[in-house]
This record gives structure tokens, C-alpha cells and sequence, in this order.
């Protein structure tokens, strides 16, 4: 399965842009139904994105959780060690999401949610804590 998004802008207090989100990023999933448990699991990976200076390079996702009900598809995801996550003054630091995802009909329109969870991540230990700063959720519709 391979799926693609339109991203968005983070911006600063002023209400001005920060960072440049727009763009096309297209993920790769792979899944498998494991024997042991029948479970749906699997993982996640960028393949492209028109994202200038985009922090997905080399960063892979734990897929689990599958569920097909009530005509919605929704999964979790876990990334595995962490990401750059841009910050002042031009510096970076280290961040992981972890994601419940899910896809729905809405009035006969598809729609796709995704609601993050965000950490900060400790490179040296290595260790995450459940972040202060909110990343808001993703929410689109077909038209």
C-alpha cells in the first residue's frame, strides 16, 4: 500500500510562517497478518516527498493494530528511535511520533485522520518522554 499527503505550515507566535510543509509525501506500507497471533502488523517508510528540507530521510514506523470495522480502516503506528524536528535559530533536535491513524467515509467523501503523539527523545540514553508542545492533528477530506 503506498499513500501520499499534502502537508502543511508550522507557524511562529506572530501567526507568520515558520517552516514549509507543503508539499506531496508519498509512504510506503508494508503489512502482514502474523501466524502466531493473527494480527495485521508491518512497517512504514517515506519513498519520496516535494518537501523542501522535509526530516523523514532514514526513519522507519512499527505498524500495528490493523483494523477493518464499521467501514473504517485505522491502524497505530510507532516510529522506531527518533527524527530531527526543526527549532530556533536553524538547529534541529531529536523528536519520535507515534501515530493512530484512520481512514473513514464521511457523507459518501473519504476522509483521513491522523493523531500524533509527540515525544522528546534522549539520543544518548536512548529515551523518550511524552513532549510538553502539542503537534496538532491531520485531518483531510476527499473533495
Amino acid at each position: 500500500m503506498v499513500i501520499g499527503f499534502l502537508m502543511d505550515y508550522v507557524l511562529d507566535k506572530r501567526g507568520e510562517v515558520k517552516k514549509d510543509f507543503s508539499g506531496v509525501s508519498v509512504f510506503r506500507y508494508e503489512l502482514a497478518e502474523r501466524k502466531s497471533t493473527f494480527w495485521g502488523t508491518g512497517i512504514m517508510k517515506l519513498v519520496s516527498s516535494t518537501v523542501s528540507d522535509h526530516t523523514m530521510e532514514g526513519i522507519a514506523y512499527g505498524v500495528y493494530d490493523l483494523q477493518l470495522e464499521n467501514s473504517q480502516l485505522s491502524w497505530k503506528e510507532q516510529q522506531m528511535l527518533y527524527r530531527d524536528m526543526p527549532a530556533d535559530n536553524d538547529n534541529h533536535r531529536p523528536v519520535a511520533f507515534d501515530a493512530k491513524v484512520r481512514f473513514y467515509l464521511e457523507n459518501g467523501k473519504l476522509r483521513f485522520e491522523y493523531i500524533p503523539a509527540y515525544y522528546d527523545f534522549e539520543p544518548d540514553k536512548p529515551a523518550r518522554t511524552l513532549s510538553k508542545d502539542q503537534h496538532p492533528p491531520f485531518v483531510t477530506k476527499e473533495r
